[in-house]
């Protein structure tokens, strides 16, 4: 679900051109604003608690909590800020940084044991 939400993000970068191909991605039929904030963000908010929801079930340690939530506070705040044009080389770099950012926190998290 989460690089779910980064593509639709990276889709971004395509807006005008897949509105003159007459394409029908979430961005050109939801319009840029309407994609940030109706879908992205709840989308994110809901995965997060999902995933806290998951944890506490499974008695998951306080730290791998915590730093598992770091890539859904970033993409909450990403989006947010996106809602004005940016250059290709931003998107790349965000959309990757994310994906990044996931997949250390993913580890690091992987590292501590239950108690």
């Amino acid at each position: 679900m989460f690089i779910a939400m980064l593509c639709i993000l990276f889709d971004i970068k395509d807006y005008a051109t897949d509105y003159n191909q007459e394409l029908k991605t979430f961005v050109v039929s939801f319009g840029l604003r309407r994609t940030l904030f109706y879908i992205i963000i709840p989308l994110t908010v809901i995965g997060l608690g999902t995933f806290l929801t998951y944890g506490i079930l499974h008695q998951f340690p306080l730290f791998r909590m915590l730093i598992n939530t770091i890539p859904f506070i970033l993409l909450i705040i990403v989006t947010y800020h996106m809602h004005r044009r940016k250059s290709i080389l931003y998107y790349l770099a965000i959309i990757d940084g994310l994906m990044l950012v996931k997949a250390f926190c993913g580890i690091c998290g992987s590292f501590v044991q239950h108690s």
